[in-house]
């Protein structure tokens, strides 16, 4: 039966630009976040929510309660969810009583239930067009089609010096990353693309190891302890623009030694979280959010050392907690433009309020973007009159190609 819980929406005292709230806690680490049947699926390893509720491993919230799964399963949790063929699935170490280990495991609809993995601990999953793909510790890929069963699609586990860590798809392929110098004889330095024949370099690769890779606007980010790729200074995080590497607005520039742990996709930002002081030369509390040109750090005192995970949810941005004894989920109960704390610019904008018609003082026919507090595209152009009379009433955020950037209200009819 499942049983309800009280959710604990505790506001942190922060500034007034920025408002996190407290969704609930558990007893150990959150490792991923996804959504799934219109539900935040919880998952990491723990065994209790707030104190003394038993729930092995996940739980979700369906928006207005939280549901714990308190079938027992022993081993230590998801570390990975994906949803395909409109199941829900996770990978990691699971064991049920007098059963052995498997890797993969499907939600049943209340509760977990052995799927096809081997008993090794699996560490990654991809959704990849008509295939879903599973990646186990001992360097083993494997995928399966909708209704079929999972087959070996490369075998690295005999080679010692192959260590997978992350896969995810990049303009129709499949990019594997880890530990490595070369991929069945050929050269690859720790990531590479697999086109249906051989393996690709992207480029000299990266200097060391990538623990998250998303694709954010046409171009391949990767996060890790690295401090270089493709030869250009790029520390902790960088991107592939399909021909060569480059920097991430100056990357994480603080001491902290984990870096980025997870990239969200959220309001049209990315978001990175992870254990990082500093990142574009900007302090920060862990959390950071990127539109392309600009890293934006916001004041967030968060009692984990580091943020594991997060998914945006019914428009809000929801991020879990890595900490070995209390980890909490939080949710953003703002918009994204308050969210973003800009400093002050010299770009004139008037009248503001208006009633959707702005214009722009000394124009220099520079390019801009207009989106929403959503973050959505609603206006673009290069002249001085910007025309928003179409759009709802609210605020606005007018970026300059410069990267200046200014509030808008249309508040009039």
């Amino acid at each position: 039966m499942k049983t309800p819980v009280l959710l604990l929406f505790l506001s942190l005292s922060l500034s007034s630009s920025a408002q996190f709230d407290t969704l609930t806690h558990v007893n150990q680490v959150v490792k991923d976040l996804i959504v799934f049947d219109n539900k935040l699926f919880i998952g990491g390893n723990f065994t209790t929510l707030q104190d003394s509720i038993h729930s092995y491993w996940s739980a979700y919230y369906d928006g207005t309660e939280l549901i714990p799964q308190g079938v027992l399963i022993g081993g230590s949790g998801p570390r990975e969810f994906a949803v395909f063929d409109n199941e829900l699935y996770a990978v990691g170490d699971f064991s049920w009583p007098f059963s052995a280990n498997t890797g993969v495991v499907k939600w049943n609809g209340g509760s977990w239930s052995q799927d096809e993995g081997t008993n090794w601990s699996h560490s990654n999953l991809l959704v990849d067009g008509n295939y879903l793909y599973e990646v186990a510790d001992n360097d083993i890929i494997r995928r399966k089609t909708a209704g079929g069963s999972f087959q070996v699609f490369k075998d690295f586990s005999a080679d010692s010096n192959v260590n997978i860590h992350e896969i995810v798809s990049y303009q129709g392929k499949l990019c594997v990353m880890g530990v490595f110098t070369q991929l069945e004889g050929v050269p690859v330095r720790n990531i590479a693309l697999w086109n249906g024949t051989t393996w690709e370099a992207l480029g000299t690769g990266i200097a060391s190891v990538p623990t998250k890779a998303i694709v954010y606007r046409n171009e391949l980010y990767v996060a890790g302890s690295f401090s270089e790729a493709g030869g250009i200074t790029a520390k902790r995080i960088a991107k592939w623009n399909g021909t060569a590497w480059s920097d991430v607005g100056g990357s994480v520039t603080g001491n902290s030694w984990n870096g980025i742990r997870d990239l969200v996709p959220c309001g049209n930002l990315l978001f990175a979280l992870g254990d990082f002081d500093a990142i574009g030369g900007q302090s920060a509390d862990d959390i950071a959010s990127w539109d392309g040109l600009h890293w934006t750090t916001y004041t967030f005192p968060h009692s984990e050392n580091i943020l594991g995970a997060g998914v945006e949810y019914n428009g809000r941005l929801y991020v879990g907690g890595w900490n070995f004894t209390l980890s909490h989920i939080y949710g953003y109960t703002g918009n994204f433009l308050a969210l973003n704390e800009y400093a002050a610019t010299p770009l004139e904008i008037y009248p503001n309020p208006s009633n959707g018609v702005f214009y722009l003082k000394n124009s220099t026919q520079q390019s801009y973007e207009v989106r929403n507090a959503l973050g959505q595209l609603v206006f673009s152009g290069n002249d001085a009159v910007i025309d928003l009379s179409e759009e709802e009433n609210g605020v606005y955020l007018v970026r300059m190609a410069s990267g200046e950037a200014i509030r808008v209200v249309k508040n009039k009819n």
